[in-house]
C-alpha cells in the first residue's frame, strides 16, 4: 500500500494542470514533433500552454487524434504528453509494424469521460506492435488509457530493435505495454487493456502500480498470452483489477534474469478477480490462473479466481 500510495502521486504531478478535459479531435500529425522539426513542442524555450493545461520546457503534447504510419520514438530525457480524449490510430498496412518506444517519459492523461485511446484501422489483434520503453524511461503514466489490438512481431528494422529493447531475436510479438528501466516508475490506473496478440503487459524492472485496470482477452493458442508477465527487478503493488480470458495465464510471475546488479522481485497483488484464464497454448500445454517460477515470492491477498 505505501507503494501505491508513493507512486500514485506521479499521477497528481502529471496532472497538476489540467483545468478541463475537453479536447479538440481534429487529426495531427505526430512526425511534425521530432528533433528536426520546427514545431512549438519541441524543445520551446517557453512553458508550452494548450487549451487545458501548461507543460514543461521541451515537452511534446498531443492535443488532437493522429494517425501512426511509421512508429515513433520519444527521445531520452523528452516527455511526451497525451491529452485527454485523444485517439492514436495505428495503420495495420505497413512494411514494418508500428511501435510507439519511449526512451524518456509518457503521461497519458485521460479521464473517464474522454479516455486516451490507443488502436488500429482495422480493429483485429495483432496489427501494431505496443508501447515499448526504454532502459532511461523514467516515469510512465497510463491513466484512463484504452489500449488494444497491439501485440504484432517486430522485425529486424522495427524501432524496439534497433534499440535493443525487449528482443535481441525476432522469435515472436512484442507486449501491449513494456517496461524495463529497474530504477524508473510507471502507473497504470482505470485502463482497458484488451484484444492483444501476445502478452498484455511485461515487466522487467521498474517500480510500478497497477490498479483498478480491466485486462480482456489476450494471447493465442499458438504462442500463448500473458495479462501480468514480471520478471527480476521489480516492485509492484497489483490491486483491484479484473482479468478476464489470458490464454497462458492472468499473473506469470519470475525472477528470471536476477543477479547482482537487477535485485529480486518484490510484488503484493490484492483484490484482484481472475475469470476463465489459463486456456493454455497449444505448443505445451503450459497455463494457469496463477503462474509461479524461478525464486519469486509474491504475496497474493483476497484475491477471486474463477472458472
Amino acid at each position: 500500500m505505501k507503494l501505491i500510495n508513493k507512486i500514485a502521486c506521479l499521477l497528481a504531478v502529471a496532472a497538476t494542470a489540467l483545468v478541463s478535459a475537453s479536447c479538440e479531435n481534429d487529426n495531427i500529425n505526430p512526425y511534425e514533433y521530432n528533433n528536426n522539426g520546427g514545431n512549438q513542442n519541441q524543445g520551446s524555450t517557453e512553458v508550452l500552454t494548450t487549451k487545458i493545461a501548461e507543460y514543461p520546457v521541451g515537452s511534446l503534447v498531443w492535443t488532437k487524434d493522429t494517425t501512426l504510419t511509421e512508429s515513433v520514438e520519444i527521445p531520452v530525457g523528452t516527455s511526451l504528453y497525451i491529452e485527454p480524449g485523444v485517439t492514436v490510430t495505428c495503420k495495420s498496412d505497413v512494411q514494418v509494424p508500428i511501435e510507439i518506444v519511449v526512451l524518456g517519459n509518457l503521461y497519458c492523461m485521460g479521464t473517464a469521460e474522454h479516455p486516451v485511446t490507443f488502436t488500429s484501422d482495422t480493429k483485429k489483434p495483432e496489427d501494431w506492435g505496443g508501447i515499448i520503453c526504454g532502459y532511461n524511461s523514467e516515469e510512465v503514466v497510463l491513466n484512463h488509457v484504452d489500449l488494444a489490438y497491439a501485440g504484432a512481431t517486430p522485425t529486424e528494422s522495427s524501432a524496439s530493435f534497433q534499440n535493443h529493447l525487449f528482443k535481441s531475436t525476432i522469435d515472436g510479438g512484442v507486449p501491449a505495454f513494456h517496461f524495463c528501466n529497474v530504477n524508473g516508475k510507471f502507473v497504470m490506473a482505470n485502463c482497458f487493456i484488451h484484444d492483444n496478440y501476445n502478452d498484455q503487459t511485461y515487466f522487467t524492472g521498474g517500480q510500478g502500480v497497477i490498479y483498478n485496470c480491466i485486462f480482456a482477452d489476450s494471447g493465442n493458442a499458438t504462442d500463448g498470452g500473458e495479462a501480468i508477465n514480471v520478471k527480476a527487478g521489480c516492485k509492484l503493488d497489483i490491486a483491484n483489477n479484473i482479468i478476464y480470458n489470458a490464454c497462458t495465464n492472468a499473473f506469470k510471475l519470475s525472477n528470471a534474469g536476477n543477479s547482482e546488479i537487477i535485485p529480486l522481485t518484490q510484488l503484493a497483488a490484492y483484490n484482484n478477480t481472475i475469470v476463465n484464464c489459463g486456456w493454455r497454448r497449444a505448443k505445451n500445454k503450459k497455463g494457469g490462473s496463477i503462474w509461479l517460477e524461478k525464486a519469486i515470492a509474491p504475496t497474493f491477498v483476497n484475491n477471486l479466481v474463477y472458472d
